[in-house]
């Protein structure tokens, strides 16, 4: 018969006299009753609104139902929970928040004007208003400070972060000796040597390298190693020797634990999957049980064990080495949430200060032996080591606005748009997760869900929101007040930043507007012939690109004026991520979206990351950079240029090339081999900062007149006249790399060359396409014999993509962006399959000519858009 598990068993002398004297109870965690977020769609008449019953903040006196708030013209009895209302000396109501906007940091003397009466207004209340200037200055002299909006079309043009929320979690302090928790930025040069010409200038072109943190990196355990882990918990089992079920074996290390933090005794902790169970030698030093005893964990120096027990009501454990208690923080959490995957505990998280011990008993790999010396030491963990120690961090928590039109422009009844809409919105719906929060903006309507060129929104409100359903339901298609696609667009970007202040932005979050987009307009408007419009648009874009990462969802069988005018615009400033994704209709992106949201939004490790290049030399000026995928001219001469990274995911890769130009005077080549210093960068992401490199270039004079091969360019020249077009490749007779030319600049210009000439056949005719298409598959083969020289072996051994990669590339129910970020993926190992895999696309495009013209034209911008 089987005893009874032990429940909290903790010897006293873990306790010191006076902790024993004066133990408290753990304090009743204080659970506070949010009521439900409210939209901003009003109950006016006999309306159904779009929010719960009794949500609306009671009036006071001066206001009425239909009071609206001076500044952002919302409702006032729509307020969201918590959010306070401010009488105004003007005698009008207003949002708090809004007026707080409203003031100007740079003279916070001066008083905003009240957008109803156009007066100058403050807060009515002298202590209100002075308790805010109070809080304003202060905020300024932490940096935050805010700027004026240059467009009167967008009155809240510089979005406010908000200050973060009591229930918002804060994630554990990482130690930064762990490097594998950093991005991986590298900037490639693409010759290790340059040679002066004889006016003393070059051009020198780099590769901007990004990959996420390495800790992200795949490592698959083995048959073996499960067989290590399976022998070493039996031998411990039996050593144990246990008259109670405690499940599998976790994990175990040696640490020290205390009851009252100053007291240290040194132990070994098996946790197993119902208790864990601390020894001292071979004697039960104590037991607690993770279901009963265990109320949870949190991290600040030491590992502190919340209990749920008036006689101990916490334990805290440590060790010397900072990886180990991270180690322990990580799994701990995971068994009290019911999260643990036994198979993320690999050989390095199963012990991390035991394997030393034993050496003798088992055949162990001589890393195993040598890392866990190196954690006993507390010496510098190498990062082959730290890849499968260090835990992953925990999943960013996505704060998604989705802005959709209520106006219908396709080829559906206005019945049946309503219904793809709806099916859409509970698709993207089901996809998120607890900590998730959803946004939407319904676009054409006005508060009274009206038909009108406006807008409203439903706050960032927590996935699990019981409204959800009623509002979504609730969804009418109204007539359309709008005459061409842009004014669409600027609606959504407008009630986007009116939606700002109230996302719960912060460096653990992702943050991302979707944009669905499936209407057609007869008559497209040329923004670019308003200059006027286009900036107005492009402020609230930029604007909304310092925290937000934007991607238009087209649905629709192919693009427009609008769409393309919009993702350009986007697209613009020095910034990497994908901006723009189509589906053939809204029954494809109901299959297909949550594929793509879970695996390429939901999976976003780095949000954002900022990239600084500074130049160290007066001589070297910033020529061009890559900007969707193309070169463009640097117009003005900066001494900085920054790069901004969206949207890295694990196990991904983007490069950026940029050029400079060196113009060294002959005076300063003082000898025939010199080291010059270019620039300096460093990186920023989440709230860390990487230290500052120095990018140096060596600099000869040549001896002798070389040839270089020709860009890839100039293998593509067009010939126009009047009604034909004639395309001429040259295939060099030499593979494209040499051992001084790092491969990832050919891959980089092959993959360039792709893109541009997708492009180019997407506005030709269909036999122009598919000579230019067949011509650029030869240019892809090109490139891979000349990874076939420097790697010294058959990359094209085999005919087809295996394993992973043939069923990713074949699988009909995963998008097309999910299928080239895969593909990508197995280019890290293997540039042949990533390759491969394009020219079978290619091919199918070539195959589609056949067919439809516009449809082919639509397949090419497809492929051009996903590879950007």
């Amino acid at each position: 018969m089987v005893a009874s598990p032990p429940r909290l068993r903790i010897p006293s002398r873990f306790f010191s006299k006076s902790s024993r004297m004066q133990q408290k109870p753990l304090p009743r965690i204080q659970v506070l009753a949010h009521s439900s977020p409210s939209s901003s769609i009003p109950d006016k008449g006999s309306q159904k609104r779009f929010t719960a019953k009794g949500m609306s903040p009671p009036l006071s006196p001066e206001q009425t139902p239909d009071s609206k708030c001076p500044f952002c013209q919302e409702l006032l009895t729509l307020s969201l929970p918590g959010e306070a209302i401010v009488r105004l000396s003007c005698d009008h109501s207003a949002h708090k928040k809004c007026l707080e906007l409203m003031f100007d940091a740079k003279d916070i003397t001066q008083l905003p004007k009240c957008g109803i009466c156009n007066q100058f207004t403050r807060c009515c209340d002298d202590n209100a208003h002075s308790d805010m200037i109070d809080d304003l200055i202060s905020k300024n002299k932490r940096g935050a400070t805010s700027s004026e909006s240059s467009n009167s079309s967008y009155p809240c043009s510089t979005p406010q972060t908000p200050k973060g929320t009591a229930w918002l979690p804060t994630p554990p302090t990482t130690p930064k000796k762990f490097t594998v928790l950093a991005p991986q930025v590298h900037l490639i040069s693409e010759f290790d040597e340059v040679k002066i010409k004889d006016d003393s200038s070059c051009n020198l072109r780099y590769i901007i390298n990004v990959k996420p943190p390495r800790v992200y990196k795949s490592h698959e355990e083995c048959s073996t190693d499960k067989d290590l882990k399976l022998k070493v918990s039996q031998h411990i089992l039996e050593k144990l020797n246990l008259d109670f079920d405690v499940g599998n074996l976790v994990m175990f290390d040696k640490l020290e634990v205390s009851a009252n933090g100053n007291e240290w005794e040194e132990v070994i902790a098996y946790l197993f999957e119902s208790h864990l169970l601390f020894y001292d030698g071979d004697s039960l030093a104590g037991a607690i049980a993770m279901e009963e005893d265990m109320h949870n964990v949190n991290f600040d120096k030491v590992l502190t064990l919340n209990l749920t027990k008036e006689t101990l009501p916490e334990l805290s454990i440590k060790h010397d080495n900072p990886l180990v208690t991270t180690k322990w923080e990580w799994v701990l959490n995971k068994v009290i949430h019911n999260s643990l995957n036994f198979s993320d505990i690999n050989l390095f998280k199963f012990s991390s200060t035991c394997w030393v011990d034993y050496k003798d008993q088992f055949s162990l790999d001589p890393d195993l032996i040598e890392f866990s010396a190196t954690v006993i030491e507390n010496e510098t963990i190498a990062t082959r080591f730290q890849e499968k120690a260090v835990p992953k961090p925990q999943e960013l928590d996505l704060n998604l606005i989705v802005a959709v039109p209520l106006v219908n422009e396709t080829n559906l009844t206005d019945e049946e748009y309503k219904a793809r809409v709806q099916d859409a919105l509970f698709m993207i719906l089901r996809t998120l997760r607890k900590g998730d929060k959803l946004g939407l903006i319904f676009v054409g309507i006005n508060n009274n869900r009206q038909a009108a060129n406006n807008g409203t929104f439903v706050g960032c409100i927590e996935s699990g929101w019981d409204g959800w359903k009623e509002l979504i339901d609730e969804i009418q298609i109204v007539a359309n007040s709008f005459t061409e696609g842009i004014e669409e667009f600027r609606m959504c970007f407008k009630k986007c930043l009116d939606i700002y202040p109230h996302i719960p932005i912060t460096y653990t979050n992702i943050n991302k507007l979707f944009i669905i987009n499936a209407n057609t307009y007869l008559m497209q408007e040329e923004i670019d012939n308003n200059v006027e419009n286009c900036e107005n648009l492009k402020n609230a874009i930029d604007n909304l690109n310092e925290n937000l990462s934007i991607t238009i969802i087209r649905i629709d069988s192919g693009y427009n004026s609008a769409v393309n005018t919009i993702h350009n615009l986007i697209s613009q400033g020095f910034s990497v991520g994908p901006h723009l994704v189509r589906y053939s209709s809204f029954e494809e992106f109901i299959q297909l979206g949550e594929d793509s949201i879970r695996n390429l939004i939901q999976q976003i490790c780095i949000p954002k990351l900022s990239i600084n290049l500074k130049l160290m030399n007066l001589d070297v000026t910033f020529d061009q950079v890559e900007i969707n995928s193309v070169l463009i001219n640097v117009t003005e001469w900066r001494p900085e240029l920054h790069i901004i990274v969206k949207d890295l995911i694990p196990d991904s890769e983007r490069n950026i090339m940029f050029k400079v130009h060196l113009d060294l005077p002959k005076d300063k080549i003082e000898q025939q081999h010199q080291v010059i210093p270019v620039f300096e960068y460093n990186y920023r992401w989440l709230e860390e900062e990487s230290e500052k490199k120095v990018m140096n270039i060596k600099v000869t004079q040549p001896v002798s007149q070389e040839l270089t091969p020709p860009p890839l360019d100039s293998l593509f020249e067009v010939d126009s006249e009047e009604n034909s077009t004639k395309i001429f490749l040259d295939i060099p007779l030499l593979p494209p790399l040499s051992p001084s030319r790092d491969h990832k600049f050919a891959k980089r210009e092959t993959e360039m060359q792709i893109i541009k000439s997708l492009r180019l056949a997407s506005e030709t005719s269909a036999e122009q396409a598919k000579e230019l298409l067949n011509k650029l598959i030869s240019l892809v083969y090109g490139f891979t014999r000349g990874v076939q020289c420097q790697e010294e072996h058959d990359v094209f051994q085999h005919s087809s993509i295996k394993g992973s990669s043939t069923n990713i590339a074949l699988n009909p129910e995963i998008s097309l962006p999910t299928k080239i970020e895969a593909m990508k993926k197995q280019a890290f190992q293997n540039d042949q399959a990533y390759f491969e895999f394009l020219i079978n696309k290619i091919k199918e495009v070539i195959e589609s000519f056949n067919g439809s013209l516009d449809l082919a034209h639509t397949r090419c911008l497809d492929l051009a858009i996903n590879l950007m």
